[in-house]
């Protein structure tokens, strides 16, 4: 979900995945406005659902990805979350194995992000901002908090890309692996 909108997305389920691992092959495409000189998104939105007028706000481009567990009698496990900020990601692992704390801020020393103190050179060495790179690919980590401890609940392999209005209509693609299924193709998830 891109954080201050409505638009929640959802991927494929994958059943009898008892190991963890699961290929989705999924797109999530988001259409926003960014104002790249704020680094702000802007998002309209209306004050109740019978207000005839919409309200613009200014937000931090954020994306929040949700990690459950599917029971088919039970409710559905919440496993863990992640919030990115698109102007200031931890900078992906380049292999599986290279997730770590180093991604994640909050869970350096005990595990309290009020803890931590970021040095601002290494900040700067271990972030990126999307809509400089325009591409970003590799590993991020999701974490869960137990006993006062954050956790690396999961890890997700992603690539996230930023167009222009011009470069999205020259290069189109579907969500998840609907048509046009392209840029790039998505095949079905072994």
């Amino acid at each position: 979900m891109l954080q201050g909108t409505s638009n929640v997305q959802k991927t494929d389920i994958h059943y009898r995945c008892m190991d963890g691992e699961a290929n989705f092959n999924w797109r999530l495409v988001y259409h926003l406005e960014m104002i790249e000189a704020e680094q702000v998104m802007v998002v309209e939105h209306k004050e109740h659902a019978w207000s005839l007028k919409s309200t613009q706000q200014r937000r931090p481009p954020q994306l929040t990805l949700q990690l459950w567990d599917n029971d088919l009698i039970m409710r559905d496990d919440y496993l863990s979350e992640m919030t990115l900020d698109l102007c200031n990601l931890p900078k992906p692992a380049k292999t599986l194995k290279g997730v770590g704390p180093d991604q994640v801020p909050q869970m350096m020393g005990n595990g309290d992000i009020n803890s931590v103190t970021i040095n601002i050179l290494d900040d700067y060495r271990t972030t990126v901002n999307l809509f400089e790179a325009k591409r970003v690919y590799g590993y991020f980590p999701f974490t869960s908090v137990v006993d006062g401890i954050t956790e690396i609940a999961g890890k997700i392999e992603m690539e996230m890309e930023v167009l222009t209005e011009e470069e999205a209509k020259e290069r189109p693609a579907g969500q998840g692996r609907d048509e046009p299924n392209l840029n790039p193709k998505l095949p079905d998830p072994e």
